[in-house]
């Protein structure tokens, strides 16, 4: 028997949304939303009930991991000493599923001035492989000097006023 899932959002509640799903769905949607419940076993009997209901929560798991991947490169992004043991006890995961989840989005691993230098000079020679000196210093006033594997980039930081 199908369920109506209403959902209100926003301080007013003007917005809504409403879904129809399983009991079995809204069960368990519930028990998640209630964290002290423990998920309850499914009721429906038939097999292709069974496959529609565990469709729709691998959708629903799919798209909150997603979601939560978004808001941990968020969370490291609000600062840059941003505590990231935290934030994977926030996300139960452990510190390298972490680095890899930030990385894929990118952020950088190590946090030193020169690797976010890097990262950022890889940023700005990758589009398009040029680069502008202007953009460069800006760069490197923020995050410090670093090595650099343009040669013109490098001699542009030493001496800014020489035409190259």
């Amino acid at each position: 028997m199908p369920t109506r899932i209403k959902f209100n959002f926003g301080d007013d509640a003007t917005e809504f949304a409403t879904k129809h799903r399983s009991d079995d769905v809204a069960r368990a949607l519930y028990d998640a939303l209630c964290e002290d419940r423990a998920a309850s076993a499914p009721t429906a009997t038939e097999f292709m009930d069974l496959l529609r209901d565990i469709a729709h929560i691998s959708h629903l798991i799919q798209h909150l991991e997603g979601w939560r991947e978004l808001a941990m490169v968020k969370a490291d992004e609000t600062s840059e000493d941003a505590d990231r043991s935290a934030l994977g006890i926030a996300a139960s995961m452990p510190p390298s599923r972490v680095y890899r989840i930030l990385e894929r989005n990118g952020r950088p691993r190590q946090r030193q001035k020169g690797t976010q230098s890097g990262c950022l000079e890889n940023a700005v020679l990758d589009e398009g492989g040029t680069w502008t000196p202007r953009v460069l210093l800006r760069c490197w006033r923020h995050w410090g000097t670093a090595s650099t594997r343009s040669k013109r980039a490098s001699c542009f930081a030493t001496s800014p006023t020489r035409k190259y």
